[in-house]
C-alpha cells in the first residue's frame, strides 16, 4: 500500500508510520485549521493548513503536538499556514519551552513569508529552529534508515 503526503519515505515498504487526520473548524466561520500528522521513525511532522489564531486552533496543535510524546523530534510544517496570530504565537512559544522540557527537538518547517515575519517577534523569547530543506532531507533520512534498520532486526 503506498504511502502518502509530503513526506513519504524511501523504504515505504518497511516503514508503517502513524497517520492521522485532525479537521478543526471554529463555529464563527473562521477558516479551518486542519492538521495531518506523519510519523517517520522517531520524527513526527505535523503538516498545518489554514491560520493558527487564538483559541480553538491554537488549542488544537497544542494538543496534537504534545500528543507525540515518543518522537524524538517533532517538525511542525508552516507553508500552507495563511495567518499566525498573537495566541498562535504563545502556543508556539509554549510549544518549543514543553518540548524542551521533556527532550523533544522542536523544528518549525518552510514557514510563509508573513509567518516568519510573525515569529521574529517574538525572537527575543524564544529561538525557533527552522531549518534548511537540507537540513530537513537529512533529518527524515537519517529517520527513516533508522527506522529501515530497526524493523530488519
Amino acid at each position: 500500500m503506498p504511502r502518502s503526503g509530503r513526506y513519504a519515505a524511501s523504504h515505504p515498504e518497511k516503514s508503517k508510520p502513524i497517520v492521522k487526520a485532525v479537521l478543526w473548524k471554529r463555529q464563527i466561520g473562521e477558516t479551518m485549521l486542519k492538521l495531518n500528522v506523519e510519523t517517520i521513525g522517531d520524527v513526527a511532522i505535523i503538516e498545518c493548513e489554514g491560520k493558527i489564531v487564538r483559541g480553538e486552533s491554537a488549542i488544537k496543535l497544542r494538543d496534537v503536538v504534545m500528543s507525540q510524546r515518543d518522537a524524538h523530534t517533532v517538525v511542525i510544517e508552516l507553508s500552507e499556514v495563511r495567518a499566525l496570530e498573537g495566541g498562535g504565537l504563545g502556543v508556539l512559544v509554549f510549544l518549543q519551552r514543553w518540548a524542551c522540557a521533556h527532550n523533544i527537538r522542536l523544528k518549525l518547517f518552510n514557514p510563509s513569508q508573513s509567518v516568519r515575519e510573525r515569529l521574529q517577534l517574538v525572537s527575543p523569547l524564544a529561538e525557533f529552529d527552522i531549518p534548511t530543506l537540507h537540513e530537513m532531507i537529512r533529518l527524515l533520512g537519517r529517520a527513516d534508515s533508522y527506522y529501515y534498520y530497526a524493523t530488519a532486526a
